[in-house]
């Protein structure tokens, strides 16, 4: 290999398959417990200087810093920062929604106030204030099409609901989507992405779990309950949590209290484990499809495409010279 031109080592890397390239990969420049949802192969890294990070590539992007800047109309007693990941096909940019909530100090909820980055311009910039309390964790935001779903509580102490809230981040518009219509009591309920579809996570009461699914989106009509976990089938669990379909349609995995995989047999209703050489005891699972996008660029498309092609020019170029040589 490295006696031959560079410009033909280049044509056979462009053949290759995005497995076979990641042998050439090099290990991130940190290490991080929390990462946010995937984009197009592209994961939000949540460490101390978050990046953007293609695991498969082990390319990255620094996100510039940006302080937190507290209230200065009431007295804060304690703030907490939390990120989304998003993708914005139409202005083809990868945007970051940083929201800073913060609490009085009798821990009320008080404000959301949220800033955007794009990777087009590298910068952050304040956006309007977020109108509810999201999820407490680092990471939240089911990403769907350009935007981001996330369960949240609404009304107040005396009587609240919970509603599904959605964020677009090219319109920077905030709106509701309809829920299924729940029998019971039970208002809690996390937001995921499943086939391309909006999925609801319902857990109830005796560790039982509904698991909707919205099949044209927006439309309320549409919701179907796509399974129910319940025992015997799994033990006594915390979380129950939709990651993808098997080939066929027929199964789903499903991450089991983030310590065990499981798939469900959505047509005979059973479960098998799933095992995973070198898993830790406890982990975070989350789907992430194989791509040669690199986080320091807007997106890989046409200019990408156009450097292959000319690339594969000089190749040919550099053959027909190195032919006549030898005639």
């Amino acid at each position: 290999m490295p006696n031959l031109p560079r410009e033909l080592i280049t044509d056979i890397l462009t053949r290759l398959p995005v497995k076979s390239l990641l042998r050439f990969r090099l290990r991130p420049p940190y290490s991080a417990s929390d990462v946010s949802n995937s984009c197009n192969g592209l994961i939000l890294v949540l460490a101390k200087i978050p990046f953007i990070w293609n695991p498969f590539t082990r390319k990255y992007r620094e996100l510039p810093a940006t302080p937190v800047e507290q209230p200065v109309d009431f007295e804060v007693g304690s703030a907490y920062v939390t990120h989304g990941f998003a993708y914005d096909a139409v202005n083809d940019d990868y945007r970051v929604v940083r929201v800073e909530e913060f609490r009085g100090f009798d821990s009320e909820w008080i404000r959301s106030e949220a800033k955007l980055y794009s990777s087009k311009s590298d910068k952050w910039r304040k956006i309007q204030n977020f109108p509810y309390q999201l999820p407490y964790k680092r990471a939240w935001g089911a990403h769907l099409n350009g935007v981001l779903h996330t369960g949240v509580r609404t009304g107040d102490l005396g009587y609240f609901d919970s509603s599904i809230w959605a964020f677009d981040v090219r319109t920077e518009q905030h709106y509701t989507l309809p829920k299924p219509d729940f029998t019971g009591t039970d208002l809690e309920f996390t937001v995921e992405v499943l086939g391309g579809c909006l999925c609801l996570v319902r857990p109830r009461k005796r560790y039982r779990t509904d698991v909707w699914i919205m099949k044209e989106y927006g439309v309320k009509e549409s919701w179907t309950k796509l399974l129910t976990i319940a025992p015997p089938l799994v033990e006594r669990y915390i979380t129950i949590g939709p990651l993808a379909y098997s080939r066929n349609g027929e199964e789903v995995l499903l991450n089991h209290d983030d310590k065990q995989l499981i798939w469900y047999d959505l047509r005979r209703k059973t479960v098998r484990n799933v095992s995973v050489d070198g898993l830790p005891f406890v982990f975070y699972a989350e789907v992430c499809v194989a791509s040669l996008i690199q986080p320091d660029v807007s997106g890989e498309g046409d200019e990408t495409e156009e450097l292959r092609q000319q690339e594969k020019s000089r190749v040919k170029k550099r053959l027909r010279k190195c032919g006549s040589m030898t005639s």
